[in-house]
């Protein structure tokens, strides 16, 4: 197992949340509704693009990366929305004249699962998007995103809370 603080550890750290960002990203706007899938998919080729960009990605690796991204939000769209419904219904209930204590945590403990089974598919992608970089691009990644935490004001990080490479 990596140590956080160790090389690895934090090329690690910086690709989880690379990733993270990218799968994220991709499916906030599906989520609100406000982007066509059209544009949606235009949208993570563009991320893709720039995370080939930042590593020196080969053609066959940005296709396949751009494979890995397309499935994952595919994969991910439904939860999604499962989420928001969840969060909607939990407004519901809060706002009722009396609230269903029950309710509430019956719906709590599905969005507890379903965050798992969200946070199951991202670590399968980033593995997935791992096994396809080279250690290389891996360390190169690493350091691009240390240097962008620096920058931010977040030593060690490289990433805002949830936020892209890109954002």
């Amino acid at each position: 197992m990596y140590s956080l603080w160790t090389s690895r550890g934090i090329a690690w750290r910086a690709l989880s949340a690379l990733l993270v960002g990218v799968v994220a990203s991709m499916g906030a706007a599906a989520q609100t509704g406000s982007l066509p899938p059209e544009r949606m998919a235009r949208g993570v080729e563009m991320r893709v693009n720039r995370l080939a960009l930042l590593v020196d990605a080969t053609a066959e690796q940005k296709d396949r990366l751009t494979k890995l991204a397309q499935a994952a939000a595919a994969d991910m769209q439904p939860l999604r929305e499962q989420h928001r419904a969840a969060h909607q219904q939990a407004t519901q209930l809060l706002a009722a004249p009396v609230v269903d204590r029950a309710a509430l945590e019956r719906l709590r403990a599905q969005q507890s699962a379903l965050s798992d089974t969200l946070s199951k598919r991202r670590l399968q992608h980033q593995t997935d998007v791992a096994d396809v970089l080279t250690p290389a691009q891996r360390s190169k990644l690493a350091q691009l995103m240390q240097q962008r935490g620096e920058r931010r004001g977040q030593p060690g990080s490289g990433m805002g809370m949830g936020m892209s490479p890109w954002g």
